[in-house]
C-alpha cells in the first residue's frame, strides 16, 4: 500500500511538471500561477504545494529533468579532450541541435528561456547557466588555443562568445520559424560550419 502511494505521488509530480512546462511555454511564466497549473492538471492546490514550495522550486525541478540528457552528453564528451577540443565542441553542438529537434519537452524549455529578458525569476537562472557554460567553453577553448588549433585572431573569450551565440541564434531562429524538421538532417553540417569558423586554417 505504501509503495502504491509513493508511486501515485510520483505520478502526480510528473503530471504537474508536464502541465507546468506546457503552460509556461504557451502562456509565459509570469502569467501562469501554480493554482492554474493545479487546475489544468486536475489536482488540488494543496497537492502542488506538497510537491513544490513555490514557482522557483518547480522551475528548478523542470530544468534539472529536461536538461539531463544534455548534461549526460557534456559529461561524456568532456571526459576526454586529449585529442581535439574543437571536435568535442562540434559534437556537443550537434547533440544539442538533435535533442532540440527530437524532444518536445526540450523545445518547450528553449521557448521558456527565450522569455528570460522579461521574467526576473527566469533571468537569474539563465544568467547562472550562462556563466557555467561560458566557464566550460573557456576551458575547452583554452585547450584548443594551447594546442594551436584555435584561429589566432580570436581570443578565448571571443571564441567562447561566438560558439555560445551561434548555437543560441540557430536554436532561437529555428523555434521562431516553426521547428523545421530539417534541423535533424543538417545538425552535423551546421555544427561543422560553426567549428570550421573557429579552427585555425593550415598555412
Amino acid at each position: 500500500m505504501a509503495r502504491r502511494t509513493k508511486e501515485e505521488a510520483e505520478e502526480t509530480r510528473q503530471l504537474l511538471m508536464k502541465t507546468a512546462l506546457r503552460l509556461f511555454s504557451d502562456q509565459g511564466i509570469q502569467t501562469t500561477t501554480l493554482a492554474a497549473v493545479a487546475r489544468e492538471a486536475g489536482v488540488t492546490r494543496g497537492a502542488i504545494y506538497w510537491h513544490f514550495k513555490d514557482k522557483a522550486d518547480m522551475l528548478e525541478a523542470l530544468w534539472d529533468k529536461i536538461m539531463q540528457p544534455m548534461e549526460l552528453v557534456y559529461e561524456k564528451l568532456r571526459g576526454d579532450v586529449s585529442g581535439d577540443p574543437l571536435l568535442v565542441l562540434e559534437q556537443i553542438a550537434e547533440s544539442f541541435f538533435l535533442l532540440a529537434a527530437s524532444n518536445e519537452d526540450f523545445q518547450q524549455v528553449l521557448k521558456i528561456t527565450m522569455q528570460s529578458q522579461s521574467d526576473p525569476l527566469l533571468a537569474e537562472r539563465c544568467q547562472q547557466l550562462c556563466r557555467e557554460e561560458m566557464e566550460s567553453l573557456s576551458s575547452l577553448m583554452t585547450q584548443a588555443r594551447d594546442k594551436g588549433i584555435l584561429r589566432t585572431d580570436l581570443s578565448v573569450k571571443g571564441a567562447s562568445l561566438t560558439y555560445y551565440g551561434f548555437i543560441e541564434g540557430v536554436a532561437g531562429n529555428w523555434l521562431n520559424s516553426g521547428c523545421d524538421p530539417l534541423l535533424v538532417e543538417e545538425a552535423r553540417p551546421i555544427a561543422r560550419v560553426l567549428i570550421q569558423g573557429l579552427r585555425k586554417t593550415p598555412n
